[in-house]
């Protein structure tokens, strides 16, 4: 299952990227996220690893994810694979209005999500549309 949104932010792909390029953040605009740690020292590159916990159809799910992919102030890609396969990628590009922010998720629902693959569908399509409307906010 694919999913992605683009907005497009009047503010610079540099200060778009400080709130999206830190998986820490997350939680300040992220509806789903309610905890995010990173798991590794030092500044989030690739290899960099989080510790996250989302609210998901009523069921509250930790996953550890890792960043395959970091260009400061243009993309961030990481991935997770238990106990649901999720990669998401963040990217960003200047245009004349400001910065166009577009994410991305490929998911592979397991076990108890198989069964909700449309639900979750939906709920994901709503979830990226409220998360970049806050963050354009």
């Amino acid at each position: 299952m694919e999913v992605s949104h683009s907005v497009t932010i009047g503010r610079p792909a540099d200060e778009v990227f400080s709130l999206v390029g830190d998986l820490n953040a997350d939680t300040t605009w992220g509806s789903l996220i309610v905890e995010s740690e990173q798991l590794s020292p030092g500044p989030v590159g690739v290899g960099s690893a989080f510790r996250q916990t989302a609210t998901l159809l009523g069921a509250r799910l930790t996953v550890v994810i890792e960043v395959t992919d970091y260009e400061p102030g243009r993309l961030l890609r990481y991935r997770a694979s238990q106990p649901i396969a999720v990669e998401h990628c963040r990217t960003l590009e200047e245009t004349p209005e400001g910065t166009r922010l577009t994410f991305f998720a490929a998911v592979d629902p397991r076990g108890r999500f198989q069964a909700a693959a449309g639900l979750l569908r939906q709920a994901a399509r709503r979830q990226m549309a409220t998360d970049m409307d806050e963050l354009k906010a």
